[in-house]
């Protein structure tokens, strides 16, 4: 994990930030964690490369409705 780490990766650090890995240099990282706001961690605070979900379905319930007045609505 560590290892692999590349410019561009979405990570969550060990005190539960998420960012995008800008800088690498050894065992230093540059992760911006909004836009403009940069935070230099150690590398070995990187706890998981984070994969978002592109899908078409975002939004969609459970039983695949897409409509947001239907979310929690049980007949």
């Amino acid at each position: 994990l560590i290892a692999n780490l590349e410019i561009g990766d979405d990570i969550m650090l060990s005190a539960g930030i998420y960012g995008t890995v800008t800088d690498i240099d050894r065992e230093v990282i540059e992760v911006e964690v909004a836009d403009g706001v940069v935070v230099r961690a150690s590398r070995s605070a990187v706890t998981e490369v984070v994969e978002y979900d592109t899908g078409d379905d975002i939004g969609a319930d459970a039983a695949g409705s897409s409509d947001p007045d239907s979310l929690g609505d049980e007949a």
